[in-house]
C-alpha cells in the first residue's frame, strides 16, 4: 500500500504507474514503476531511514517519512528484501521479494443433503480515506462503494 500510495504522490497527472509480480525460484517478486521525478542518487542512500522525507524544489512534502522504513521493515520480517532503481527525470521502481509459501490444499468436501445458497461472488472489504487509493483495489473501479 505505501509504496502504491508514494508512486501516487510523487507521479504527476498524466503520469503511469505500474505493477507487476512474478514468480523467481521460491520468491514472489513485486514492483511498483512509475514515471514521476525519480529520486536523486545522494537521496536514494537516505530514502529508507525513519523521518527522511524527500525533498522536492517547491512543493510541500506531505508524510512523517516513516512509510518507507515500516515498509521496509515490515519485508525483511516476512523474510524479503525492499529495493529502489531510480533515474532522475524518468521515474522510479521500488521492488521487493518474498519467500514463496506451499499452496495450499483444496479441503476435503463432504456431501450433504442440505442444498447450498449461494450468497454471489466474494466480497472484499476495503477501507481507505483516500478514493484514489481505495479505487486501485475494485474490478469496477468508477461504481466502487464508498459507504
Amino acid at each position: 500500500m505505501n509504496l502504491v500510495g508514494n508512486a501516487i504522490k510523487f507521479t504527476p497527472p498524466g503520469g503511469r504507474i505500474e505493477l507487476a509480480a512474478h514468480l523467481d525460484g521460491g520468491s514472489i517478486c513485486m514492483e511498483v514503476r512509475d514515471n514521476g521525478p525519480g529520486i536523486p542518487p545522494e537521496e536514494e542512500r537516505r530514502i529508507f531511514e525513519a523521518f527522511y522525507r524527500l525533498r522536492e524544489s517547491g512543493k510541500k512534502t506531505e508524510g512523517t517519512g516513516l512509510g518507507l522504513a515500516i515498509t521496509q521493515r515490515l519485508v525483511e520480517l516476512h523474510g524479503g528484501e525492499l529495493s529502489l532503481k531510480s533515474q532522475v527525470g524518468e521515474g522510479s521502481c521500488f521492488y521487493f521479494s518474498l519467500p514463496a509459501g506451499a499452496s495450499a490444499q483444496e479441503p476435503l468436501t463432504r456431501k450433504t443433503d442440505s442444498v447450498s445458497r449461494s450468497l454471489g461472488p466474494p466480497r472484499i472489504l476495503v477501507i481507505e480515506d483516500d478514493r484514489v487509493t481505495g479505487n486501485l483495489f475494485s474490478r469496477n473501479s468508477p461504481q466502487l462503494d464508498t459507504k
